[in-house]
């Protein structure tokens, strides 16, 4: 949707179809003109941009406000533990790097689309310049409204460049923190700050990460003062079954003792399930998890490149490319439509030769994204080039033809689109039942093996012993 969104930047004629499916992709992406302030309030030009170029550093804002606040004032529990304060100090710090990059992610395209604005200059009939956006604004840094745009866009630029420099690094880092023999003993911030980017791409390694939560987080945020709170539990249910088994037993013989030793079954089951059982069922669901090999390879799948592939070229270098092709359209759209086509083809034969996806299907559904892509920005780019010529008039079957022929090329890509959400909500849907049944599944043996064990420790036992009484 934000490839959508970066050629429809480019004043061609596009056909009706392609115009309405723009209308709704614009409504649908993360873009801030969806509310349109500037009609409910009026204010000079320079002031809403402004105001649109800070909203993702405002979104920004409040999150690093709660990070510092829940530092700072909080972890009210960990006090007494240092190593429990020290992996709620790197959690947080974590979330934290996570939430930036989710930011960053959803309005990557608005910022660049923002900062790009006054750059965009066009022509006018007495030679002079002026704002695309607003002509009002006269594109010389002797104009004061431009000159502010201006520094305040190349700063931006400048922030942006760093910021993206900084992800890369922390991509590099992350990439080889994964593969041989070092002190992982957390999640650095340069792993966490780029994770949501990386999942499940070549190169990522899960096995890893859950060591390190399994054998140093599970480990140094486990209360241990609730230990001794859960043996007197426990004690407190053994005593009170004995002193029940001491009163009733002795006096009921025969059937009258089959049926006090059922009541007593059932009390123990209403009792000590809360205590015992729960962490019975805990430990026998933990030991294929426990012992399993939890290893990695000692060669990384991929690169560095499969590895950081959304960041590197989705996010900074297509839309990046795209933009730059919508300030060349400026003058000449045609000239735009081309170079987002030939954007469109390096990144696909990016993913031809690259699969940076583990999965194979997702390598596949992009790459015809991205091909149909290609070929609906360089048919525009035909269509408006004849449509231009002199004697357009001659080839209006031609140019008919190319705009029924981006028409299907738009309803495919929409179709795909539509598709691919469908089937991964089927997936998130399946996976939940499945998860679910097999839960039921595991409580069902979990039941059966305990029922086959009371069993036959009764069949062995003395009947008599209090242990059996018990059972």
């Amino acid at each position: 949707m934000q490839s959508f969104n970066g050629i429809g930047r480019i004043d061609l004629e596009w056909p009706e179809l392609f115009t309405k499916i723009m209308a709704v992709i614009a409504n649908l992406s993360f873009n801030f003109n969806f509310f349109q302030p500037d009609c409910s309030v009026e204010s000079p030009y320079w002031q809403t941009w402004i105001m649109f170029t800070i909203m993702p550093y405002g979104l920004m804002a409040p999150i690093t406000c709660s990070y510092l606040v829940v530092k700072f004032l909080s972890f009210r529990e960990s006090r007494g533990d240092p190593q429990y304060r020290e992996v709620q100090g790197w959690l947080l710090l974590n979330a934290w790097g996570r939430s930036m990059l989710t930011i960053l992610l959803l309005f990557i395209q608005q910022h660049m689309t923002q900062l790009s604005i006054p750059f965009q200059c066009k022509s006018m009939a007495d030679g002079s310049k002026t704002l695309v956006a607003s002509q009002d604004i006269v594109c010389d840094l002797t104009d004061t409204n431009y000159q502010l745009l201006f520094g305040v866009a190349t700063l931006g630029w400048f922030v942006f460049g760093s910021g993206f420099a900084v992800l890369n690094v922390c991509l590099y880092w992350s990439y080889h923190w994964q593969a041989g023999t070092k002190t992982r003993d957390r999640i650095p911030i340069y792993v966490a700050a780029v994770e949501m980017s990386v999942e499940n791409m070549r190169g990522w390694v899960e096995a890893v990460r859950l060591r390190v939560f399994s054998n140093i987080v599970a480990v140094r945020t486990y209360p241990t003062g609730k230990d001794n709170e859960a043996a007197e539990k426990r004690m407190l249910m053994e005593a009170k079954m004995k002193q029940r088994g001491a009163a009733v037993v002795p006096d009921k013989p025969g059937k009258d003792l089959n049926k006090a030793l059922a009541d007593m079954r059932r009390r123990k089951a209403t009792l000590e399930d809360e205590v015992n059982l729960k962490e019975i069922k805990l430990k026998w669901k933990n030991k294929e998890r426990f012992t399993e090999k939890g290893a990695w390879p000692d060669h990384l799948d991929g690169s560095y490149l499969t590895y950081g592939w959304v960041l590197i070229f989705s996010s900074f270098f297509r839309q990046f490319a795209l933009m730059l092709s919508a300030l060349m359209a400026v003058e000449f759209p045609p000239f735009g439509a081309a170079a987002q086509s030939l954007v469109f083809m390096i990144n696909f034969a990016a993913l031809i030769l690259l699969f940076p996806y583990t999965a194979r299907l997702l390598n596949i559904e992009e790459s015809v994204l991205t091909g149909c892509m290609a070929f609906l920005t360089f048919m525009a780019a035909f269509k408006e080039m004849v449509s231009k010529h002199n004697k357009a008039s001659q080839y209006q079957s031609t140019i008919d033809a190319t705009g029924s022929l981006i028409d299907v090329l738009v309803l495919i890509i929409v179709t795909i689109i539509s598709g691919t959400m469908v089937f991964n909500a089927y997936i998130i849907i399946g996976g939940c039942l499945t998860e679910r049944l097999r839960e039921e599944e595991e409580r069902g043996h979990f039941h059966r093996q305990m029922e086959d064990a009371v069993k036959g420790f009764r069949e062995n036992a003395d009947v008599t012993s209090p242990l059996a009484v018990c059972l």
